[in-house]
């Protein structure tokens, strides 16, 4: 029997779909990797902003949006997938999703979107313990999102670990960057390199000549103009590697820029945490000496010790061992520091509300500032047990006894100290006994529902419901299909998907 076309044209087709998911597959690789880059210092300010790694901003971004190319990010750039909820007083967008006609949120710009899941992630309950957790350890918080009912999808934390991984999204975690994206060289220095090609290239030449010029200053000004102006190359403050800091330059974004992660630039630069800087400030990208050539500075008016220690290029702790000054102590005008040895007279140093040598803290959204409190007060009752007793006491509240009963039994003391008042005796016929309100509630050994439902009753809230059966307060909502976290009596809720 002779064979049949069909016989050689299957293992064709075969090997052209293969080809064609291949193609495609470094189609989507090379859009992803333009979408990082393009995001990425987003996702870096966020992280800065709320502690959510960016690597997880960024594997959700691409995720939740297609790399930017969904129908829904293109019509509304949101990218992250966030419905209205009752609280969105924006634009909004109904779009098919889990369920038709589903409310979106519509944002102006895709940082507008970025921002937006920062504080979608910062002010919901339910997502509070992410921020317990190392921002180094992206796993966890990918599990994290999933427990806490960020998207349905059953294999949602193992698709951002992968994302994260395939494209090395940690490395913005830790200050550095991926193996394909190169920093970006400043424009001084291409110029540089321009210049010595052309003059080399010039000398090998018996007879100069004046085209050449003109090429020079032709290629040079169209190199200057195509490449991103940033901040000068790094200089030599007592023989260290350092660059003067801008206005609008993070430690983060040098850390960046100049491949050190922002450990390493906080340790060399004697900083506990990231804090905005003086314009002009120099920030070293190696560890300071421990001293100087020059013998003495003289401290003028405005200096701390933080900033001399910096101008000179030596370490904090030791300018202060060698001029016998504690943490924290600051010279005053005039006074004479040694930058090399220790002296055996302790400079003047200033007195009464001195300022600190560098901000101490950021201030962010929703902060208050109050006046401090002038006397020392101590409650006698634990205010974060009132705080977890406010919410679920009422399931054990007592009922009234009966109207034979005619006096009040003292409680049996928690473990408080009990507030002094005086005792009654009551001898009326509705006395009650008070509630007892105990330490702590054991969730597992409430009732519960087995046919997967839960009828409220009176004391219920969303809260302790979620506790009792073990769900979150997400996933209760999305299966009741709420808006709002309240529940009235009688409301019966699914507490199985």
């Amino acid at each position: 029997m002779k064979p049949t076309a069909s016989k050689y044209l299957f293992p064709f087709i075969l090997l052209f779909m293969s080809w064609s998911a291949q193609a495609q597959s470094r189609k989507d690789s090379t859009q992803i990797i333009a979408y990082i880059k393009q995001y990425k210092d987003i996702a870096i300010r966020e992280m800065e902003r709320s502690n959510i790694p960016a690597s997880i901003t960024l594997a959700q971004g691409i995720h939740e949006s297609s790399f930017g190319t969904s129908y829904l990010a293109k019509n509304t750039n949101n990218h992250f997938g966030i419905k209205c909820k009752s609280n969105w007083t924006g634009k909004t967008f109904k779009y098919t999703d889990d369920a038709p006609d589903e409310c979106f949120r519509v944002y102006e710009t895709v940082e507008d979107s970025y921002k937006d899941h920062t504080d979608f992630l910062l002010y919901r309950p339910y997502y509070a313990g992410l921020f317990k957790l190392d921002k180094h350890d992206y796993k966890a918080w990918a599990h994290g999102l999933k427990k806490a009912g960020y998207a349905t999808n059953p294999k949602y934390a193992e698709i951002i670990i992968k994302t994260i991984e395939d494209y090395q999204l940690a490395a913005f975690d830790r200050g550095e960057l991926p193996a394909y994206i190169i920093p970006e060289v400043p424009a001084e220095n291409i110029v540089e390199e321009i210049e010595q090609t052309l003059i080399d290239s010039t000398q090998q030449s018996q007879v100069p000549q004046v085209e050449d010029e003109k090429k020079k200053i032709i290629l040079i000004e169209k190199t200057v103009t195509s490449v991103p102006t940033l901040t000068d190359k790094p200089i030599k403050i007592n023989g260290k590697k350092a660059v003067y800091s801008t206005a609008d330059e993070s430690l983060a974004a040098i850390s960046h820029r100049f491949a050190v992660t922002k450990e390493k630039l906080l340790q060399y630069n004697d900083l506990k945490s990231e804090q905005p800087i003086a314009a002009g400030t120099p920030i070293f990208l190696q560890a300071k000496r421990k001293k100087n050539k020059e013998a003495n500075y003289t401290v003028q008016t405005g200096d701390n010790m933080w900033r001399i220690a910096q101008q000179k290029g030596i370490r904090l702790q030791q300018l202060q061992q060698f001029n016998l000054l504690a943490p924290g102590e600051e010279p005053l005008a005039g006074e004479m520091l040694s930058l090399n040895g220790k002296v055996t007279d302790k400079p003047k140093v200033q007195t009464g509300n001195i300022p600190a040598a560098a901000p101490i803290a950021i201030v962010r959204a929703n902060d208050t500032v109050y006046p401090p409190i002038k006397e020392n007060y101590k409650s006698t009752i634990d205010s974060n047990k009132l705080l977890d007793w406010e919410k679920d006491t009422k399931l054990l509240e007592k009922s009234p006894v009966t109207p034979a009963q005619t006096t009040i039994s003292q409680p049996k003391p928690v473990d408080i100290a009990p507030v002094s008042t005086p005792q009654k005796t009551a001898t009326t016929e509705n006395a009650v006994t008070p509630t007892v309100y105990p330490a702590q509630i054991d969730y597992a050994n409430l009732p519960k529902s087995s046919n997967g439902y839960h009828t409220v009753v009176k004391g219920d809230t969303l809260y302790n419901i979620a506790k009792r059966y073990q769900i979150s307060l997400a996933q209760l909502q999305e299966w009741n299909e709420m808006s709002e976290q309240t529940v009235k009596l009688g409301q019966v809720l699914k507490i199985q998907p």
